[in-house]
């Protein structure tokens, strides 16, 4: 459950996600509407974002390792074909392959998010929430992590390394404060989910917005 404030909780109980609120692709300037969809379906009250094997490359024959994604994002735009203005760019230099229409479909400056999750990983797979800069100028790309577990950092039945916290990236004004620590596990058992991480060598099945309680000196809208 993801509240949107002032009120407002996606339950996931529609027929599709709310396109007002959800584009479901995975920074498609640097790549592709086409080569970024979701695999994903809503039932049971849930969102469930799956790769399956059929999935294809995030950017094929550029990023390296492979990269196959399954997310949404809250928030989208780019400059035009060939300039560097876009969200998280995977490298210095990287291109817009494709012009995004502007969509700010939820961009919070504060609030309280909260959101029940559950993720099946293999050792090269990783799900991950991330509250993300805009980007609309440069320096707004600071990211809060609320969580980001990698399958390789899973003892099965026992417990996980979670990693959160705030990246600055090229953020002047925000620090970077980002951490992974132990975290017991509640399921004892997995299903392999055939992924490799997303352009900073993180993966994510999610990429939605998330909470912001990590300290910055002045607040950042986000997607």
């Amino acid at each position: 459950m993801l509240p949107i404030s002032p009120g407002f909780a996606d339950e996931f109980d529609g027929p599709d996600l709310d396109r007002s609120v959800w584009l479901p692709h995975y920074l498609p300037a640097w790549s592709s509407r086409a080569a970024t969809a979701a695999a994903y379906e809503l039932r049971d009250g849930c969102l469930h974002l799956s790769i399956p094997a059929d999935q294809g490359l995030w950017l094929p024959g550029e990023h390296e390792p492979p990269l196959r994604v399954s997310g949404i994002q809250s928030g989208n735009f780019s400059g035009p074909v060939g300039s560097t203005v876009g969200q998280q760019p995977w490298r210095a230099g990287a291109v817009v392959c494709e012009e995004q229409e502007t969509f700010w479909g939820w961009t919070p400056d504060h609030g309280r998010l909260e959101m029940r999750a559950r993720a099946q990983l293999t050792p090269r797979s990783m799900a991950a929430w991330w509250l993300v800069g805009l980007e609309d100028v440069p320096e707004r790309c600071a990211e809060i992590c609320v969580f980001e577990v990698f399958g390789d950092a899973v003892e099965p039945g026992t417990s996980a390394a979670v990693g959160m916290g705030l990246h600055a990236f090229r953020d002047p004004d925000a620090p970077e404060d980002f951490a992974a620590s132990g975290c017991r596990s509640t399921s004892r058992s997995s299903t392999p989910t055939p992924s490799t991480g997303p352009p900073s060598g993180r993966s994510s099945p999610s990429t939605a917005p998330s909470s912001g309680a990590a300290p910055a000196r002045r607040p950042t809208r986000c997607s």
